[in-house]
This record gives C-alpha cells, structure tokens and sequence, in this order.
C-alpha cells in the first residue's frame, strides 16, 4: 500500500482553497489540493465575481483593501482582466447624504483607492446610463470596482502555484474519510489513495460543514441558495453596466445587478446573513432557477429602469457558504488542532479571499493570528484575525455590523 504525504492538504478547489495553496506553496510548503469535481465548480464559479467595498465592518474593510491590492497586482503582473465598470450609489434627491463612510475617510486616498468615487450629475448619468430612471438625481460612481471571471482567477492561482514546483491539485477527487486520534487529523482517505498530513485546510464552502463531521468535528456554516438570471442589456443599449442594487425587492429580498462581458446582464439574490428560507442540503438541490425568477425579476425592473427589450431568461443558482453573524470563519477546529476552517464568506468570496489565504498560510506557518499588511497600501500595519475562530459562536461572541465605526473597536492594532 502507498502512502502519500503532504506538509499541508487543501480540501476544496474553489477561490479560497486554490488561494491558500498558492500562498503556502510560494512560501515553500509542500500542498495538495483535492476538488471533488472540477475547479471552481461550486460556490466560486456561481458567484457574481465582483470586486467592490464590502464596508459592513472593520474586519470586512480591512480584508477589501486586500482583496483589491492582490486583484491589481494580478492585473499589473499577469494580465489578468479585471473590468471595472464600476459601481454606482444613485441619488434620489438634491439633499441625499453623500458623506463618506468612516472606512473611507480611514482607509481611502487617491485616484487609485477602491474608495475613489466621482459625483454625476443627473444629465451625466443619463448620457452615459439611459436605461436609468428620469427621477435620479445624480449619483456617485467608484469607478475603480468591479469583476473578475472566477474560473479563471482560480486558474491563474493553479498555474502560479504549480510553478513553485511545491503543489499538486487532484479535480475529481473527493475526500471519503478522515482519520484522527485524539487531538489532530493523522490521514485522509481519497478516491485515488492515502494521504498523510501534517495539516488540513477545509476550504470546502457550502460543503465545509459536511467536511468537518468526516473530522468528527462541527463548524457553523449554513449552505444558501442563491439564484442569478440574466437579461439581454445589449437589447437596450445598456453598456458596460456597473454594480448597482436592484431598485426594488421582489418578495423582500434585495439584490444586485452587474453588467457582464458581451453587455449581458446578471441580476442576483443577495442576503448577508444565514436565512432559514434559503438554506439546502448542497448535495441535493435544483441548481436552475424557480420558474417564476427570471419574470419577476424582468417585472420590477421594467417597472422602474428603461430596458424594455431586453430578454430575462435564466440563468443559475449559487449556494453560499454562511455564517450566523454574517462574517467568515477562519482558524483551528475547536478540537483538532491541525484542522484551519476557511469557509462561509456569504457571498463576499471573490474580494476576500486573498486576506483568508494569507491569514491561513500565517496561521500555519507561524501559529499566530495576527497578520502582516504592512505591503497593502491604505491598510493598518497589521489586522488581528482571531475574531474569526469558530468558537465565537459557542462563547457568545458573534461579531456585529456597523458600517459607520468599527466594531469591536479593538480588532485592529
């Protein structure tokens, strides 16, 4: 019988299980990553993609001017297409408050701030967006957001990670056992074989819950349906269509609509926290959209923007990976000391996921919690990510949002 051997394995080939793998490969860790069908065929490749401020908390701004640094190195570095469209505030009367966020009084400077925004007049928002409605008033534009093609951000991540010579990535590969003692995972169990390991990444998403009771441990995220339908923008002129939230709810859930390459347009459900109504088994759920979606969509949209052409028609569901308080979890199992858990980013994958894979590969590493950000530009020197520890939950400590102070106030050094 051979046995195969691993310093770390990663167990999910999404966004967050690819990234930790480059970041602890190009740090010279040995790491093999097991998908058990392709890469990014779950929650990553369902996703909106976008790269836009996520201001719900201090942990949550912190790790977008993250985000956003590693997408324009990726940009500058490697040609990675990142298309900012942009995102759009609208304005519904002269006397709308256009303060800036404390996030962005605190971390936003300069033209190529993630927080840069621009005021449009009302005559400058219909020129450049016309299927808006007449009774905007303006609206501010940060032009410097936008999105990413996720299949091919998790490919660049393989390739960049291959090429340390460090890391090995297995696609149809499922897990199907875990062995443990008392305190730590000894090996796994795979389709093709055995694997001792030093250390385990559940980076499993909506499936990471079922990845932890392999491990015999629990770890509390909800897997959410989500679902995306798309329109024909193109039909009505509508280009290059920056992130902007629906203009209504349809059945009292917002959502956001992006333009798409091509001038498609995507419209998405979108809820920070874990909901009841919306939670499913990943394993067993209708991945096409409710038949009546796509014609409620196309009803409240027409009802307020000008896009009467365009076709709705639909398009797929994503199933989120959340969390009771909205936020990730990241850090060692409560019980199995080698077990990091970097999952349930409830919808806010794409622009968090190079600060969770940084913050995995120093927890392994170097046993600490507190990380290094003296490279991003606007950031904190150093960002403490032991908030994140799924133990939060069972000592009573869910963190809380609040997009006008951080909260808790000393989260940050």
């Amino acid at each position: 019988m051979t046995v195969q051997h691993a310093e770390v394995a990663v167990v999910g080939g999404g966004i967050l299980g690819m990234a930790c793998a480059y970041e602890l490969a190009r740090s010279g860790v040995d790491v093999a990553l097991f998908e058990r069908r392709g890469f990014a065929s779950g929650t990553t490749g369902g996703s909106a993609g976008v790269m836009c401020l996520h201001d719900l908390g201090e942990l949550y701004a912190v790790m977008t001017l993250v985000g956003y640094e590693r997408i324009r190195w990726l940009q500058r570095e490697h040609d990675f297409a990142f298309h900012q469209y942009g995102a759009l505030s609208l304005l519904y009367s002269d006397e709308a408050d256009t303060a800036e966020s404390a996030f962005a009084t605190k971390y936003g400077s300069g033209p190529e701030s993630i927080y840069h925004r621009r005021f449009l007049s009302s005559e400058q928002l219909a020129a450049r967006y016309p299927w808006l409605p007449a009774d905007v008033r303006g609206a501010a534009i940060y032009p410097n957001q936008g999105f990413i093609n996720p299949y091919e951000l998790v490919d660049l991540y393989r390739r960049l990670a291959t090429a340390t010579g460090r890391f090995r990535a297995y696609p149809g590969t499922p897990v199907l056992m875990v062995e443990r003692d008392e305190s730590s995972i000894t090996r796994l169990i795979t389709r093709r074989g055995l694997w001792d390991v030093d250390h385990v990444i559940n980076a499993a998403g909506p499936w990471g819950a079922k990845v932890a009771r392999l491990a015999g441990s629990e770890v509390s995220v909800i897997p959410q349906r989500i679902q995306v339908a798309v329109a024909t923008g193109y039909d009505d002129g509508a280009h290059n269509v920056p992130l902007v939230g629906w203009p209504a709810k349809i059945r009292g859930e917002a959502g956001w609509c992006r333009g798409e390459e091509g001038d498609m347009l995507l419209f998405g459900q979108h809820h920070h926290v874990a909901d009841d109504a919306f939670t499913v088994d990943p394993d067993n759920v209708n991945m096409a959209n409710d038949d009546s979606y796509p014609e409620l969509v196309a009803g409240m949209i027409r009802r307020h923007w000008k896009l009467p052409t365009a076709r709705f028609m639909p398009g797929w569901n994503c199933i989120y990976g959340s969390t009771p308080d909205g936020y990730p979890i990241l850090g060692a199992d409560s019980d199995l000391t080698n077990l990091i858990h970097v999952l349930g980013c409830n919808g806010h994958g794409i622009t968090m996921h190079a600060a969770l894979a940084r913050a995995a590969a120093t927890l392994i590493m170097k046993r600490q919690t507190m990380i290094d950000l003296s490279d991003v530009p606007n950031a904190p020197a150093a960002i403490d990510v032991s908030w994140l520890r799924q133990s939060r939950f069972a000592e009573g400590r869910p963190i809380r949002f609040d997009t006008e102070y951080p909260t808790p106030t000393d989260q940050l050094v």
